[in-house]
């Protein structure tokens, strides 16, 4: 068995739940101050209406992801995708298609 990890892409956006207080909203931002944001993140952007946002990342490590991402579940709802990139998603789907 190969003991290396492969590095994964991933999007995960996320919602805010609607009508947060002001007493919340300061809980939450206090969390994100003392831990950050998703391991492997590389872009994390707000959507400009204020409902979520979107973080783009890659990690070798899930588990911290997770663990992350429960320490946030009391102020928003995730969404998480693996994704890769084109270049190695056409190949995939040439040897599909032949």
């Amino acid at each position: 068995m190969d003991s290396e990890v492969a590095m994964a892409h991933y999007v995960l956006t996320y919602h805010f739940k609607p009508f947060m207080t002001r007493e919340e909203v300061a809980a939450m931002m206090e969390v994100y101050g003392s831990i950050g944001q998703a391991p492997g993140a590389s872009a994390n952007l707000v959507w400009a209406d204020g409902t979520g946002g979107t973080v783009i990342g890659e990690t070798d490590d899930t588990e911290a992801l997770y663990r992350n991402l429960l320490s946030y579940g009391e102020w928003m709802e995730f969404d998480l995708k693996p994704v890769l990139p084109v270049e190695k998603a056409t190949s995939h789907v040439a040897d599909y298609l032949t």
